[in-house]
């Protein structure tokens, strides 16, 4: 099977959403919820990528240009939630990981950087996998 790395560079507009917010970030289980799937899934619609799902999907979330690895609570609760209530936009690059790499890291489906000016170079998403596998 082929391995396939997609990666998309987001700045997203949320307005008009429908988001249940109150169900966004409320954990840091790396399983997304159903509404947090929801939230991702709309990326794939932007770009019209039908292959891919973020229901039932485990993802690691950083920030800034050292991609710093931060909890899914943090993302939602500090760069979404508060963009979303005043119909902002969050810039998100989302990186798929390979079937290895999904293997390597217990399930982990996606990388998803919040607010990097320089997005997420092959190096950085090395970094962020090996920084990941190291601590968990």
């Amino acid at each position: 099977m082929k391995k396939l790395l997609f990666i998309i560079i987001v700045c997203f507009s949320l307005n008009g959403v429908g988001q249940n917010i109150d169900s966004l970030g409320i954990d840091d289980d790396m399983l997304l919820n159903r509404n947090e799937a929801i939230y991702f899934n709309q990326y794939k619609e932007a770009y019209a990528i039908d292959n891919i799902d973020f229901i039932g999907k485990k993802v690691v979330f950083a920030y800034d240009n050292y991609a710093k690895i931060i909890s899914k609570q943090e993302y939602f609760t500090k760069h979404v939630i508060p963009r979303i209530k005043n119909n902002m936009f969050v810039s998100n690059h989302i990186s798929f990981l390979t079937e290895e790499e999904t293997k390597n890291t217990n399930g982990i489906f996606a990388i998803v950087v919040v607010w990097s000016k320089i997005g997420l170079t092959k190096g950085r998403r090395k970094r962020i996998i090996k920084k990941f596998i190291k601590k968990n």
